[in-house]
């Protein structure tokens, strides 16, 4: 079995049409049925947009056939499952019409404001340390200008 019967069988899996499947992952239309059709398989670079998008596909499976078909589920992972035309996801925010790509800019933006929220709380410790060695160094000043005095 190559691994585009592979692809069908998840697809069929998931009960939903192949047209719908390589929309959602970003393949030209048709794409599976003319591989399938000619008797050929697909190239890495499908191989690896499915596996971007159907997080719950197990790559070993897809590529030499071993092993299941799905990985197992692990709720401490984020994870993308396509079941009965429907996008299940980590947390369950997705809508049929929303692609994985759009799940995953927004999945960035959050970690970007995550970030800038965590860079000004660094911000605002260092201008208080700053602070703290302005007023040292002052101190600092005005005891090299007593010592100097004396």
């Amino acid at each position: 079995m190559k691994a585009i019967d592979r692809i069908f069988k998840y697809i069929e899996s998931k009960n939903i049409k192949p047209a719908r499947f390589e929309k959602l992952v970003g393949l030209s239309n048709g794409y599976l049925g003319v591989q399938r059709k000619r008797k050929s398989d697909v190239g890495s670079e499908i191989i690896s947009k499915i596996l971007d998008y159907c997080k719950d596909m197990n790559p070993e499976w897809l590529i030499m056939g071993a092993g299941e078909m799905l990985k197992p589920q692990k709720e401490d992972k984020e994870y993308i499952n396509i079941k009965n035309n429907k996008i299940t996801g980590y947390n369950n925010n997705l809508s049929v019409g929303e692609s994985y790509h759009e799940y995953k800019t927004e999945k960035k933006q959050n970690a970007y404001a995550l970030e800038d929220t965590e860079m000004k709380k660094e911000n605002e410790i260092m201008k208080i340390e700053l602070n703290a060695l302005k007023k040292e160094n002052e101190l600092l000043r005005e005891m090299i200008t007593i010592l100097k005095s004396k």
